[in-house]
């Protein structure tokens, strides 16, 4: 079955079966919109269908995207303990990970008291707000970017090869043509593009008729704009994919 064609409970089944999956992937965003998950057991995911959700720790609401605690949150708290937060699943999110063999992935929304502040529910707020004015035509069009990077910070003293040092001694060490990946990256550079050309090959290795696309806009979905480098403190490859 087609993750993406899966609309009901015995669908999930069927598919989770057919994979032969004992662990599932999901996911719910915080309030910054940056997602956070988990991997559930088979067992518990499927308990959670049929009971109406499962708890997700409610600190997604009380922290910021470098997971720093608010100190004037009223909702969660350490004067709540941080508890869960009731999350609801949505079937029709299932997606295949490409990266991750047969794996999939479910997206879940907070609901309840928590449902405020969820960022699906803001957008529910924002969607109703529209069709009260009665707004006949509104267009969103969404883009997030992803980047991977190698750390070029130097290594501890002794020169053991662990953390944000591995990357930079590599590189000292020409391993593989580092130095020329690495160095002197410069912003959207085609003469990067044409150094690393075998990695981005493989970004870019399925086609289909008249358009490159990657592996996961084909098995997730997920259709990417553009890639690109970039440059600073970590040279990276930058993904836009558009939502």
């Amino acid at each position: 079955m087609d993750p993406r064609q899966v609309a009901t409970t015995d669908d999930v089944r069927q598919l989770l079966e057919e994979r032969g999956l004992k662990q599932i992937k999901v996911g719910v965003f915080d309030i910054d919109g940056v997602m956070r998950g988990k991997y559930m057991a088979r067992s518990k995911f499927l308990s959670s269908l049929e009971g109406g959700g499962f708890g997700f720790c409610d600190v997604v609401l009380g922290w910021d995207c470098q997971d720093q605690l608010y100190d004037n949150a009223t909702l969660t708290g350490w004067h709540l303990g941080f508890g869960d937060a009731q999350v609801r699943l949505l079937l029709d999110s299932c997606r295949k990970l490409p990266l991750e063999d047969n794996m999939v992935f479910f997206l879940g929304e907070l609901v309840g008291k928590h449902e405020p502040l969820c960022p699906r529910g803001v957008l529910r707020r924002v969607i109703a707000k529209v069709r009260e004015h009665q707004v006949k035509c509104v267009v969103a069009q969404v883009g997030i970017r992803i980047e991977q990077g190698d750390e070029l910070s130097a290594g501890p003293p002794d020169g053991h090869v662990v953390g944000a040092g591995k990357a930079q001694v590599l590189v000292q060490e020409n391993v593989a043509g580092l130095r020329e990946r690495l160095h002197h990256v410069v912003h959207i550079a085609l003469v990067r593009a044409v150094v690393n050309h075998e990695d981005l090959k493989r970004r870019l290795s399925c086609h289909r008729v008249n358009r490159p696309q990657t592996v996961l806009q084909q098995t997730a979905g997920v259709p990417i704009d553009d890639n690109d480098t970039q440059a600073g403190r970590i040279a990276k490859w930058s993904s836009k994919i558009l939502c």
